[in-house]
């Protein structure tokens, strides 16, 4: 991203968390600064006092220069889905728990408006991913991760894996998470795998609960095609993108996952590494 003046942003909101405030104060900003804005949630632009400012998410990527999340890491994994996937710059508001998406908080938000203004930031690049289901027209974009689990979720389910055209396993499992280096501390870092820095160029397979022991984690390199189905007797399946999207599936429907074309732009002011962001949101002890 060359030129990084902004002329319009788009504010992303979780509904559930005390927003209105913070919507204010970045809407005021923008009146002063001259750019234009957008809020994706109705009820929220009309406590904020532009009720016309209003637009809808799947149109917000060609409306908006840059997105502003307000509220954990599931609004910005949902900002990406519509904005991502069309390389605009997100920055997040901390509003939620863990936050490891997420660059400020909400004390700060007069601190990185400013920023913002003058340029004074920078694009982390993240890998993505890109899901593209049989018979489905719809590509779909991922932050963190594609997860393939059976329908009941007391059961197994038999996946089976390709890696560019080649069989790899047939994994029993209670599931199978596709993951980005980003979605590397998300869901499948509670299943067991490996952290992975964001700049590594790798995409990380990691079996749920396998059934077999030796079923274990393996990174790929980033220009691998993953190509997965679920094999079970009994049948379908739902596959789930980056915790937001879920679609069932039928036996024997093919899955294909690889690096998308693009990465994803991350607005960081570089104020902490990404090591003392372990360090901070894992808990991890240890001195100095």
């Amino acid at each position: 991203m060359g030129d990084k003046t902004i002329s319009s942003i788009g504010i992303f909101v979780n509904p559930y968390k005390n927003v209105d405030k913070y919507v204010r104060q970045i809407i005021g900003y923008a009146q002063q600064t001259g750019w234009s804005w957008a809020v994706n949630h109705a009820d929220v632009a009309a406590s904020a006092g532009c009720k016309n400012c209003y637009v809808p998410e799947e149109e917000m990527s060609g409306t908006v220069d840059m997105g502003i999340t307000l509220g954990g890491d599931g609004t910005l994994l949902r900002a990406a889905r519509f904005l991502g996937a069309r390389g605009k710059p997100i920055l997040g508001i901390n509003l939620g728990g863990l936050g490891f998406l997420t660059e400020a908080m909400p004390h700060h938000l007069e601190d990185a408006l400013e920023r913002l203004a003058h340029s004074d930031y920078w694009i982390e690049e993240r890998l993505s991913l890109i899901c593209e289901i049989e018979n489905e027209p719809e590509r779909f974009f991922a932050l963190n991760d594609v997860v393939a689990t059976g329908e009941a979720i007391s059961r197994l389910v038999t996946i089976e894996v390709h890696i560019n055209n080649q069989y790899l396993t047939n994994y029993v499992a209670d599931g199978l998470i596709v993951a980005t280096p980003t979605g590397s501390t998300a869901h499948s870092l509670s299943a067991g795998g490996p952290i992975l820095s964001p700049d590594t160029e790798a995409i990380l397979l990691t079996p749920i609960c396998p059934h077999t022991l030796t079923n274990r984690p393996i990174v790929v390199n980033k220009g691998s095609v993953v190509q997965i189905a679920i094999v079970s007797q009994d049948g379908e399946g739902l596959i789930t993108i980056d915790g937001q999207c879920k679609l069932r599936i039928k036996k024997g429907t093919r899955v294909t996952i690889r690096a998308g074309e693009e990465n994803f732009k991350l607005v960081s002011f570089r104020s902490h590494s990404y090591f003392e962001i372990l360090h901070t949101k894992l808990y991890w002890g240890g001195h100095r």
